[in-house]
C-alpha cells in the first residue's frame, strides 16, 4: 500500500483499479505480475484470462503471476533457471515465442546475481522468440550492456515506474533512500525481446 494512498483507499479499492486498468485501457494478451500477495488467481486480473504459472519471488514471501487470455494454448515450460521466473510457450504460426515473467534480484545489492540471472534466462529458451517481461530491477546504465551481451532489445518508454516524486510509496523515500538516481525514478520494470518477437 502506497504511503501517498488517501487512508480511505484499500487494497480492494487497488485491485479494482489494476482490473479495470488492465482490461478496459491495456487490453493485453499476456499478464505478468510481481510481488502478488499468495499463489491465488490474483483479484487484479480481469475475467477471460488463465493462470499460466507462479513462481516464489525474493520480496518477502510474495509471487510472480503469468497469464495469457483463455483462447491462447499457452503452455507453461519448466526451466533449470534459479531465478523468479514463469515461462509460458506459445506457438504464432510455426514460431514458438516463449514468454518469461521475471522478479530478478535488485542490482545495487545483488547486482552480480541479477546479472546471472539474466544470462540464466536467456540462455534456458530456444525458441523462435523470446519475451522476457516483469521487474527486472535495472537501471538505465545496465539495460544496454545486458541487452547486447545476449541478444535482447528493450521496448523504450517514456515514463518511469518507480517514481518516488510522483508516488511516494515509502514513507520517507527521499530521505531513506540515499541513492539520488533512484528518488529522480527508474524504468525497473522493462520487456526486453529477442529472435522474432518485437515490441515497441
Amino acid at each position: 500500500q502506497s504511503q501517498a494512498a488517501p487512508p480511505s483507499w484499500s487494497l480492494e479499492d487497488k485491485m479494482r483499479a489494476l482490473r479495470s486498468e488492465i482490461g478496459q485501457r491495456l487490453v493485453p494478451d499476456v499478464i505478468a505480475l510481481q510481488e502478488c500477495p499468495s499463489r491465488l488467481v490474483c483479484e487484479a486480473v480481469p475475467s477471460g484470462f488463465k493462470l499460466v504459472g507462479i513462481a516464489q519471488s525474493h520480496a518477502g514471501g510474495r509471487c510472480s503471476h503469468l497469464y495469457c487470455k483463455e483462447e491462447l494454448q499457452m503452455e507453461r515450460v519448466f526451466t533449470n533457471v534459479k531465478a523468479p521466473v514463469v515461462v509460458g510457450r506459445e506457438e504464432v504460426g510455426e514460431v514458438k515465442v516463449d514468454f518469461v515473467c521475471a522478479h530478478l534480484a535488485p542490482f545495487d545489492s545483488g547486482a552480480g546475481t541479477g546479472a546471472v540471472q539474466v544470462a540464466a534466462v536467456a540462455e534456458a529458451s530456444d525458441a523462435g522468440a523470446l519475451v522476457v517481461l516483469g521487474d527486472l530491477n535495472v537501471r538505465a546504465r545496465e539495460v544496454k550492456d545486458l541487452c547486447e551481451a545476449h541478444g535482447f532489445r528493450a521496448v523504450q518508454y517514456s515514463e518511469n515506474s518507480w517514481g518516488p516524486f510522483k508516488n511516494r510509496f515509502y514513507q520517507d523515500t527521499l530521505g531513506d533512500c540515499g541513492n539520488r538516481s533512484v528518488v529522480r525514478g527508474q524504468r525497473f520494470d522493462q520487456i526486453w525481446c529477442r529472435g522474432s518477437a518485437w515490441g515497441d
